[in-house]
């Protein structure tokens, strides 16, 4: 039985990545654009507001507001979602820590710093999805995941075989292009 095997440490930044590349999965791009240029939009408007009619206007409240809200959006968002999503990582024990997957043919197994360890068949795995730098391999219930970084892979052969495999066990397989 041929095995393949990927291994990586479990720091803050794959934590970060693993669920930046699920949440862009679930929003659609073309919402986000949306908001982007709505946002744009609202704050030319707003400064346009300003510099017109100064701070005596009763619209100049609105217009602070919106613009304050553009800068949050454009230049603080990803720092606070940032924050919130690894505010508590240093105090789990596997933070830090390897993480060994082993795959074959007939079954997947994972490993963490002799904290946790399983052995399951592939039918586990609801969906697999491709990002630019991994997979998520999500579980059930539907936003359970695991992370798999390309460069956990011992050989470049190893995510094709990966790949082939996830194919031969026809398990839903999506790749995402961000």
């Amino acid at each position: 039985m041929e095995t393949y095997k990927v291994t990586y440490k479990w720091t803050k930044e794959e934590v970060l990545k693993s669920v930046r590349h699920h949440y862009q999965s679930k929003l659609r791009p073309i919402i986000v654009a949306a908001i982007n240029v709505v946002a744009v939009l609202l704050t030319a408007l707003s400064i346009f507001i300003l510099t017109q009619q100064g701070l005596r206007s009763s619209a100049s409240p609105t217009a602070c507001v919106i613009s304050a809200l553009a800068i949050y959006w454009f230049f603080l968002r990803r720092q606070v979602n940032d924050w919130w999503l690894s505010r508590g990582f240093d105090k789990t024990p596997a933070a830090n820590e390897l993480i060994q997957w082993e795959f074959s043919e007939e079954q997947v197994s994972q490993e963490c710093a002799g904290l946790v360890s399983f052995k399951a068949d592939w039918k586990v795995f609801s969906k697999i999805m491709e990002a630019s730098d991994g997979f998520l391999l999500y579980t059930y219930p539907k936003n359970m995941f695991y992370w798999l970084p390309f460069a956990g892979f011992q050989a470049p052969e190893g995510i094709e075989k990966f790949k082939s495999i996830v194919h031969r066990k026809q398990i839903p397989y999506v790749k995402t292009t961000g």
